[in-house]
């Protein structure tokens, strides 16, 4: 069975989210983008935050591999939206990990 196209780009997105997101996770919160410790008021919880949301974002993307390839439909607008569903929760609840200003 080959994979389409479209399924080996999700799975290539995939293979960095879930590991990206498991560092994250155990506690590399400095490879978070505009991480700035001084403003941090929750390490642990941030990390586990933004780990698990990436983790949450490469088993999504994952799942639409196998179904882009099993149905053999493009489903990119439905990924899109939910991937930018997800991102945007994870932009907004990360907000709370942080001193108020």
């Amino acid at each position: 069975m080959a994979f389409e196209p479209i399924s080996m780009v999700y799975i290539l997105i995939a293979a960095m989210l879930l590991p990206f997101g498991a560092i994250i996770y155990r506690g590399r919160v400095e490879l978070i983008g505009g991480y700035d410790p001084n403003k941090v008021m929750d390490k642990e919880g941030l990390g586990r935050w933004v780990g698990s949301n990436l983790i949450f974002g490469g088993i999504y993307t994952l799942i639409f591999a196998i179904l882009s390839n099993v149905v053999q439909i493009l489903l990119i607008g439905i990924w899109m939206l939910g991937f930018t569903i997800i991102i945007a929760r994870l932009t907004i609840g990360e907000k709370k990990y942080y001193a108020k200003k």
